[in-house]
């Protein structure tokens, strides 16, 4: 596809900028020139921005990755949806949900949530609900389609991203670069450039100029999305005839092996044990054993020394006995006089 002529981007007023109170000073390298209050854009950047953009996304499909489309202006719908959709792409047209790059898992989520609500919606029982439930599943369900309608396809994360209007979708283009995905964007005199990976300088208000722009986008990447959609048709046959193949070598060896255990073993490994035999040991003649009884009879027994046995102390644990024994010592101690009486 050829590029468009510098003609065609003045008849579809693609340098037209901002005007010149609400420029960007990065921006400043891409104006031509200032025509009463508005900047005019340099043509010959945006058409040398436009190929490489062009080059890049041509290289992802090619790849077989998906490219996000991204915008919340009402001029850029039509002509980003049927972009998207040509090429099997997910589209946000309507507003950014925050996090659907950041917070993929919770977005996915919501995704399943919704095909949930389709399958329920065709199901024949559905009918017999409540209007109170019927009511709750379908406003549920329009509201999940508006904003994450066009992203249902999506099982990963898009390899880039196509924002028109970086300062109106600015989440969406925090979020791709905090990811490192690649960015690729209109951008226009009062944002800066410098955020984007391929920005392509143009007006990103005019409906004209984003028609361009698109159209021209749609012509280079149709193509390559049809040559992969054929490649990987073409792969999944020979991957097809590759596992045949496969399952047939792996019967083969499975039926030589079976033959193999069904043979008899060689001679040589019945007779050769793996193990070497150890050499048992001789038992002693019996005339000596019988000698060697007889001497241990004949030598006389030595008596071991009888221990003494420690004396065993036996004590009293009645009270009766404890009692009399303190009395006799009361009586020893007293002194008596001659008549025997104690002393009063």
């Amino acid at each position: 596809m050829k590029l468009p002529t510098y003609k065609e981007l003045l008849n579809n007023r693609v340098h037209i900028g901002h005007f010149t109170k609400h420029w960007h000073p990065n921006f400043a390298p891409f104006i031509l020139a200032k025509k009463g209050k508005i900047h005019i854009i340099n043509l010959q950047k945006t058409v040398e921005m436009m190929e490489l953009a062009g080059l890049k996304m041509k290289e992802i499909i090619e790849g077989g990755d998906k490219i996000l489309f991204i915008s919340v202006k009402k001029q850029a719908k039509s002509s980003l949806t049927n972009l998207a959709e040509s090429i099997e792409c997910p589209h946000m047209l309507v507003r950014w949900v925050g996090g659907t790059l950041t917070n993929f898992r919770v977005i996915r989520k919501a995704l399943k949530g919704l095909e949930k609500m389709s399958e329920i919606s065709s199901n024949p029982s559905y009918k017999h609900l409540t209007k109170k439930e019927i009511l709750s599943i379908e406003r549920k369900k329009d509201k999940l389609e508006k904003n994450l309608g066009g992203v249902t396809g999506i099982h990963k994360l898009p390899k880039a991203v196509f924002i028109i209007d970086i300062r109106a979708a600015h989440t969406a283009l925090l979020e791709a670069r905090s990811l490192g995905i690649t960015t690729i964007a209109m951008v226009d005199s009062n944002s800066n450039p410098q955020l984007v990976d391929y920005p392509i300088y143009a007006n990103d208000d005019s409906k004209k100029s984003i028609n361009l722009i698109t159209s021209y986008m749609k012509d280079i990447l149709q193509p390559s999305f049809e040559k992969y959609k054929k490649t990987k048709r073409q792969s999944g046959s020979s991957f097809e005839s590759t596992d045949k193949s496969q399952k047939s070598d792996a019967q083969k060896s499975r039926n030589k092996e079976e033959k193999a255990s069904t043979k008899p073993e060689k001679v040589d490994s019945i007779i050769k044990p793996d193990k070497p035999i150890k050499a048992e040991k001789k038992s002693p003649p019996k005339k000596e054993v019988e000698k060697k009884e007889a001497e241990k009879k004949e030598e006389p027994k030595k008596e071991e020394p009888k221990k003494e046995e420690p004396k065993k102390i036996i004590e009293s644990n009645d009270k009766t006995l404890k009692k009399e024994n303190l009395k006799e010592s009361k009586k020893d101690t007293l002194p008596s006089t001659d008549e025997g009486n104690p002393i009063k």
